[in-house]
């Protein structure tokens, strides 16, 4: 339902909302309109754009169609437009959407975002963040192991093309800052090897084959508007070669890691002395900490969702990519992600970059240790002023996306529900990937519910349930 919208301003963040009106290829952005989420309207619903500490960002429901990701595509240009940018303009669609329960939709925005980029000039690239909704009526069922482990998988090969364009970004970046670099020291020498290796990984044509391979592939499947016509075994069979040639590509990515972990570890033992290299190291740490789990490298510790939207956006920001973020309807899954990804902002801005650094690597130590203090502790516990600086950041960090949950995405809920809002009664089953970014009290009252022994949380109180109602 087409409503008038309001901008959204909060702190750093600022948010028009924006509608389309489609003909054939040719889309109109309107500004200052909301469209509510209905499932028979066929364009993208809940869609604001603004920025982010200059970064801008998109949020929205998900663009599982050509005409949805043309309408998108439509806003990002005019916003690269008024940017007055001269660089490449780089797009990364980040669907929160659940592999298990919703993988048509996942399949559907891939196959329409691949088939709108081999039509484009600009770089556009398709992520799936897997995730389940905030709340379902019952927990996830029971599954054997190797289901787990194909689930787990679904959405790492997926991602492999997306992640080849960092490398190949990052590999620009590198030649970049090392022009003319005085390579006068043996760990200058060991940085210039690792450089050279990952230089022609990046740049394999046997890793440009595959990629044209996997694209025709890919191609030929269709998407929503013009599905394939290949017989139901013709589609078994290509949708069998598609997987073995994205995992063809988790294989070639990974040589491109491994010499990713060298290039990071060599600049970091020669970044105190040559502090030009700062941008270098944050990027390819954000790279390393994000491809490592997609490429199974069992040394580098599972990335939780909410962590990853932190490092994503982290990233976004240092390749200079807007990201889209996107959810089912735009609401729950999309609040959530903008939060973390604005908290993330703030975090970048208020701390230097070894606070940072350490800010993200000790996220998961960190707040299984804020949920012990909180379980066992109580508020008081929280507020104890002798609590170290990294639990102190972990508790800010809860704070400001509560706020922005509060005060940017509660309103967006408000008007697409126009007052009948939505009622739990604490016998749903609440996803715990999201509980580790609420603050553990608010107003002196608990909203979440901690087990002490593992430090995770279980649950929401009613206040916990009462605040999700509104952002649902």
């Amino acid at each position: 339902m087409l409503k008038e919208g309001r901008r959204l301003r909060f702190l750093e963040a600022d948010l028009n909302p924006y509608t389309f009106q489609s003909s054939g290829d040719s889309v109109t952005v309107i500004p200052n309109r909301l469209e509510s989420f209905s499932p028979q309207y066929e364009g993208v619903t809940n869609c604001f754009s603004g920025s982010l500490h200059s970064l801008p960002i998109i949020r929205s429901s998900s663009v599982n169609s050509e005409r949805k990701v043309n309408q998108i595509l439509a806003l990002v240009e005019k916003i690269h437009q008024e940017r007055d940018s001269k660089a490449e303009l780089r797009i990364l669609f980040d669907q929160l959407q659940s592999v298990e329960f919703e993988w048509d939709q996942i399949h559907d925005a891939h196959q329409s975002i691949i088939h709108r980029e081999e039509n484009s000039q600009h770089v556009i690239n398709h992520f799936c963040s897997n995730v389940d909704p905030l709340v379902s009526e019952s927990p996830p069922p029971f599954k054997v192991k190797s289901t787990i482990e194909i689930l787990d998988q679904l959405p790492k090969i997926l991602n492999m093309e997306a992640w080849a364009d960092f490398c190949r970004w990052y590999g620009q970046l590198l030649q970049k800052a090392f022009e003319g670099f005085p390579y006068d020291a043996i760990d200058e020498y060991t940085l210039e090897k690792h450089l050279q290796k990952f230089l022609h990984e990046v740049e394999s044509p046997f890793l440009k084959r595959v990629r044209q391979h996997l694209l025709m592939l890919q191609l030929s499947m269709g998407y929503p508007e013009e599905p394939s016509t290949m017989s139901y075994q013709d589609k078994v069979n290509q949708e069998k070669e598609v997987i073995r040639v994205r995992y063809e590509m988790q294989k070639l990515i990974r040589n491109h890691y491994q010499h990713l972990v060298e290039i990071v570890h060599t600049v970091e033992m020669i970044e105190s002395e040559h502090p030009e290299l700062e941008p270098i190291q944050r990027a390819g740490f954000y790279l390393r900490e994000l491809i490592g789990p997609e490429v199974n490298d069992e040394k580098r510790q599972r990335i939780s969702w909410g962590r990853g939207q932190i490092l994503k956006q982290l990233l976004c920001y240092e390749f200079n990519v807007i990201p889209v973020i996107n959810s089912s309807r735009g609401l729950g899954r999309s609040h959530f992600a903008f939060a973390i990804r604005a908290a993330a902002m703030t975090m970048r801005e208020k701390l230097s970059w070894a606070e940072l650094k350490q800010f993200v690597l000790n996220w998961n130590e960190m707040t299984v240790l804020v949920n012990r203090l909180a379980a066992k502790q109580g508020e008081m516990g929280l507020r104890d002023t002798s609590v170290n600086r990294e639990v102190q950041r972990v508790l800010e960090f809860r704070e400001s996306v509560y706020e922005h949950l509060k005060n940017v995405c509660v309103p967006i809920s408000s008007w697409n529900h126009e007052g009948s809002q939505v009622k739990l009664t604490g016998s749903e089953y609440i996803n715990p990937d999201f509980l580790n970014f609420l603050p553990a009290f608010r107003d002196h009252r608990p909203l979440v519910v901690y087990d002490f022994a593992s430090g995770m949380p279980t649950g929401l109180t009613d206040d916990g349930l009462q605040f999700y109602e509104s952002i649902s």
